[in-house]
């Protein structure tokens, strides 16, 4: 990793990070997202350095590049409260027709799509793909269209959109969990209480 100008980071000029500094700044997930959709298939790895200063008076080292990690993961966090103050009774998986409404079926395809897209870039030790498939799915699909598209039909009394969320988001951290373990261990600790059973995965449970 080099800093913007293209030098190896070294304590002598002063352009090195410490990751310590970066988890206290922008947190453990954050860091360790903005790390895997760093990691490409080049040699080498830009990183722009800057000089800010904490809440507690200390100087330290740090990238902008550290903000798209930290970004991502309270759009996650954020999303994922929304979602579950909406998902109390939810009706079982066995009790909603996806196929009857073009959203349900949309967001359901763009799942899949992203489960087999994120499983190949992990195959190939494409880390960078694993971190921008998911980033696309959780903020631009899910968040931005699906959810979005569903609060109407919830207001309205239509629980579908519920199960069909509650399984997004099952799979969503489980797709995250190996690059955001502990963002995604705390908003599956909560779904767990919130929809103990959700998705066609849960029917034998049943």
């Amino acid at each position: 990793i080099q800093d913007g100008q293209g030098r190896k980071m070294s304590k002598s000029l002063g352009n090195g990070i410490d990751p310590l500094d970066i988890i206290d700044s922008h947190g453990t997930d954050a860091m360790r997202f903005s790390l895997a959709a760093m990691t490409t298939q080049t040699q080498d790895v830009r990183m722009p350095v800057e000089s800010v200063m904490l809440s507690d008076g200390r100087e330290i080292n740090t990238s902008p590049k550290f903000d798209i990690g930290r970004n991502f993961c309270n759009k996650l966090w954020n999303a994922s409260r929304f979602a579950m103050m909406n998902l109390e009774v939810t009706p079982s998986w066995t009790d909603i027709r996806p196929a009857a409404n073009l959203a349900d079926t949309w967001i359901l395809s763009r799942l899949n799509t992203a489960i087999r897209d994120v499983t190949n870039a992990v195959d190939g030790f494409r880390f960078n793909e694993m971190a921008e498939r998911l980033y696309h799915f959780m903020w631009d699909e899910l968040c931005d269209w699906y959810l979005e598209i569903a609060k109407d039909r919830i207001n309205a009394g239509q629980n579908t959109s519920k199960a069909i969320i509650a399984c997004c988001l099952d799979v969503l951290l489980r797709l995250l969990h190996p690059i955001c373990p502990f963002i995604t261990e705390a908003i599956w600790q909560r779904l767990n209480e919130v929809v103990p059973l959700r998705g066609p995965g849960d029917l034998q449970a049943e």
